[in-house]
């Protein structure tokens, strides 16, 4: 059975294949732009410390709405300091 047959049953039985993107460079835009044709697969979040990730879906043709549900919001990259 080819990937392509799974992940349609994947997608029959509304179990789609969750996919998190980490970086909105050149590989992960092409990739968010053939995600979108693909049955059975769905991804849940993007994540890029450089912030790109809204021009990169917007540039693959996802609507804006499903980008905002996409894109995590900001957090902290300070680490605390341990404590001793």
């Amino acid at each position: 059975m080819s990937l392509f047959a799974l992940l349609e049953k994947r997608q029959a039985i509304n179990r789609p294949v969750r996919i998190g993107v980490i970086g909105a460079g050149t590989f992960s835009s092409a990739f968010l732009n053939q995600v979108r044709r693909v049955p059975g697969m769905k991804v849940v979040c993007i994540a890029d410390l450089a912030g790109k990730s809204e021009r990169a879906c917007i540039a693959a043709g996802w609507p804006e709405a499903a980008v905002e549900m996409l894109i995590p919001h900001p957090v902290s990259t300070k680490v605390p300091p341990l404590e001793r």
